[in-house]
This record gives structure tokens, sequence and C-alpha cells, in this order.
């Protein structure tokens, strides 16, 4: 863990320290997390690398016997009448700009949305959440 310590020599007034040091977290807080990022960029790669999650299992729900069928997205069959198309995805540890999430009526992430969330900031974790949804289609 990591603690800095900044002492402000030129504040007048406890409320002008205190705005200086609201500043200084937030300005603490961008640095860590694009350090933080370039960190992960070298570690795992690109978040925009296209040649992922290009696949989905599709389950036929009226079929007892379908165990399921890797398909590739744009063999994905009709929708049919008054049926919903569920997808469910997880584990995209802030690589969801590089998946192909097929449309669908109902998207279920399960979890790891980010990378990590105990080392970034909040405003980290808004973005990127944010990336995601904005990322979808429709």
């Amino acid at each position: 863990m990591l603690e800095l310590l900044f002492v402000d020599t030129t504040a007048e007034s406890t409320e002008e320290l205190n705005s200086n040091r609201i500043l200084i977290k937030k300005k603490m807080n961008v640095i860590f997390d694009n350090i933080f990022n370039t960190f992960l960029y070298f570690r795992l790669g690109s978040k925009d690398n296209n040649n992922s999650c290009k696949d989905s299992l599709y389950v036929d729900i009226d079929n007892d016997n379908d165990n399921g069928t890797i398909l590739q997205h744009d063999k994905l069959p009709e929708l049919k009448e008054n049926y919903y198309r569920v997808c469910v995805i997880s584990d995209t540890h802030e690589r969801h700009s590089s998946c192909n999430i097929p449309n669908c009526d109902i998207l279920v992430h399960a979890g790891d949305i980010l990378m990590t969330s105990r080392f970034i900031s909040d405003m980290n974790v808004k973005e990127n959440i944010l990336n995601l949804m904005n990322g979808l289609d429709y």
C-alpha cells in the first residue's frame, strides 16, 4: 500500500486546505489509474482485440435433449415469436470492447467486468461500466 503525504503551506484556511486535498486526491486517482491501465496493457494486451468472443453456446429450450451447440453469432437461428433471447457473459476483465455480443433482449454479466476493483478509483470503475453499456448496439 502506498500512502502519500502532502503538506500544503500555502493554504490560508481549513476550507482551502480541504479543497486542495480533494483536488490532489482526484489528480492522484487519475495518475494511478493511468499507471495501472498501462500496466494492464503490457501485461494482458490491448482491450480492443476484436478476435475474441465470436462464438456462443446456443441452447434450444424447446428441445429437452439439447445440451447446447457452439455457433458463430451470425449463424444463430432467428428468434421465435414470443421468445426472448438471453445472453450471459462473464469474466470480461475490461476486455468487453473486444467481445462481439450478439443481439439479445436481456444481457446478463455474471461478474468480473473489471480487471480488479481494489486498486482503481471509483471514477475508473464507473467509466469502465459505462463503456460496456455504451458499446452495445441496442
